[in-house]
């Protein structure tokens, strides 16, 4: 299985990977092993499945870098060709969030009422997210 390679922005200090596959696809592994390797070929972090879904927390070194998720999964037939899928999410942290004023709009609610209001993200924002990323998360506060 070929590695999902992405980019590391020097900003990010922290990498969690998620892994889900359908459960019904689970009994088919013996053993399933997540790395999270640098540009170099160096582990960053291991992680094994113990179900359907998993999760790897890794400290990154603080360095722009490239990194590289492989999935190794330990089929319980070895000759299986059948096919199998898994989903797989990666985050990056900062060391702080940033906190900007966007412009908004007001809006008054009945009680018991509900509305909303869209916030356009800034053209500019103060860290290159790479391609492929988004911030996971906007808040803002009154």
């Amino acid at each position: 299985m070929d590695p999902v390679a992405f980019g590391i922005p020097d900003w990010a200090i922290h990498a969690t990977v998620d892994v889900s596959m359908d459960p019904a696809q689970w009994p088919r592994f013996t053993d399933f092993g997540l790395t999270l390797f640098d540009s170099a070929g160096r582990q960053l972090g291991k992680q094994p499945l113990n179900y359907a879904l998993g999760r790897l927390h890794v400290d990154l070194p603080g360095t722009a870098l490239g990194g590289a998720v492989k999935l190794f999964p330990g089929l319980a037939d070895p000759t299986s060709e059948a096919p199998w899928s898994a989903g797989l999410s990666i985050r990056l942290y900062a060391d702080s969030s940033h906190v900007e004023r966007l412009p908004g709009s007001q809006i008054t609610l009945p009680p018991g009422g509900t509305g909303s209001v869209h916030i356009a993200m800034p053209s500019q924002t103060p860290v290159s997210f790479g391609p492929g990323f988004a911030p996971l998360e906007l808040s803002w506060y009154r």
